[in-house]
Formats: structure tokens, sequence, C-alpha cells
């Protein structure tokens, strides 16, 4: 898994929740309700403050209970429609930041700005696309979706679905639940039934 993959567990919905950190001998992403551990990767650095507090507590915990695993891989959710930032290819497009144009421009009653974009570093492409996370699919935020009897958010199975081999544990419907792949492990949590 390389870094930038990662980094597709730690936002959703834009919204960026923490980097990827590594502490021992993994390296963690988390975001929104998921936790993803894989080991160790030496460009990304040690924790500097408590959060998430218990990371590793959470793995223990779901990947010591017995468990009947499904295949997540290849899911495709009956909510995913393809992606329209990047008419679903899923990377490799103009970046929506500056419109493929490699600066971003501002202006106020005072004066014109003109800055390289940060979000493609002025090469005027984006490798992943950040609206579909870079499964060329993309599903409305929060949209529940069964997988065997659980209610989980669609978009977190389209992103375990992109990881090789993945299968999910199902524990119960209102805790964490394991999931496993070629090169790591992880939590995801269910969405509540009402």
């Amino acid at each position: 898994m390389t870094e930038k993959q990662l980094k597709k567990f730690c936002s959703l919905d834009n919204r960026r929740w923490l980097e990827p950190w590594s502490k021992g001998e993994y390296t963690y992403a988390c975001g929104y309700a998921i936790l993803v551990r894989i080991p160790r990767m030496d460009s990304i650095s040690e924790l500097e403050n408590d959060m998430p507090k218990d990371a590793e507590g959470i793995i223990a915990k779901t990947h010591t209970q017995q468990c009947e695993y499904h295949t997540v891989s290849g899911y495709n959710s009956p909510l995913t429609v393809k992606c329209d930032m990047c008419d679903g290819k899923g990377k490799d497009i103009d970046c929506p930041e500056c419109d493929g144009y490699g600066e971003v421009y501002f202006e106020n009653d005072y004066n014109n700005y003109e800055f390289v974009c940060e979000s493609c570093d002025g090469s005027k492409r984006v490798d992943i696309c950040p609206e579909c996370k870079g499964t060329g699919q993309d599903v409305p935020p929060s949209e529940r979706t069964d997988f065997h009897g659980f209610d989980f958010d669609a978009r977190l199975l389209t992103l375990l679905s992109g990881l090789p081999n993945c299968k999910l544990g199902l524990l119960n419907d209102k805790g964490a639940n394991p999931f496993i792949f070629d090169g790591g492990i992880g939590a995801i949590m269910p969405m509540i039934k009402w």
C-alpha cells in the first residue's frame, strides 16, 4: 500500500481528520468510522499526540473475537454510481482546485493574487480523485447499505472493496467490526439501526 492509498482512509466528504501516523512497528490511518493498520512505513512519522487514544486497543478487541468473514473485494453497493468529478477514472485527472491550470487566483478590492496550487503542486493533475478517493465510483455520503444483514456506510464499503482480498468480519451491529486484507487489518463501524 502506498502513502496516497493510505490517505484515502483519513478523509471522507473532503474533510481531513488525521494524517496517517506510525507507532511502533505499525502505520495507521483513521477517519470517520474506519481504522486501518499496516506494517510500518518509514515515510510516515511517529504520532505526536494521543489522538486517537486507543487505535491498537480497537484493533486488538475486534481481531481477537471469533466471527464469520465475508468477501468485500469487488463489492459494488447498489447505491454506487460513476464519479462525476473523474468520470469514473478514479485517478490522473485535472486538479479540481485549480481546474487544471496549476495556479490559483484570488482577488479582492485591493489586489489580485496568484499562487501555485498546493493540491497538485502546480502539476495541473492529481493522482487520485478527491471525490471518490480513487475508486471511480461515488456513493452519497452516509448512505446506508446492507452487507450480510449489517448496515454500513456505502462509501466505506466501496473503499474497502478496493483493498486486495478484503474480508469483513461481522461481530455486532453496534460496535467495531474487523476486516482483513492482503497487507493489513482494520476495524469499521456499522451504521446503527434505528
